[in-house]
């Protein structure tokens, strides 16, 4: 199966590879009070990845992809 993309459509996907790639390292902050979050130790897996529990020192959780 060859798949054939436009060159519109390679730099699209290069660009969410290389954002998703970076958001996994970057420190993640709370969205409601901007705190940083610490991972808690669990793991979920969605769609077939595994996402880190992140939760801010106010309590509020979220799903990140590193625990970073």
């Amino acid at each position: 199966m060859s798949l054939k993309f436009t060159r519109h459509a390679r730099i699209a996907i290069g660009i969410a590879i290389a954002v998703t790639a970076l958001s996994a390292f970057a420190a993640q902050t709370c969205i409601i009070d901007n705190l940083r979050m610490i991972w808690t130790g669990d793991t979920v897996v969605e769609g077939g990845k595994i996402l880190y529990v992140v939760e801010c020192p106010q309590g509020h959780k979220a799903l990140a992809l590193s625990p970073n």
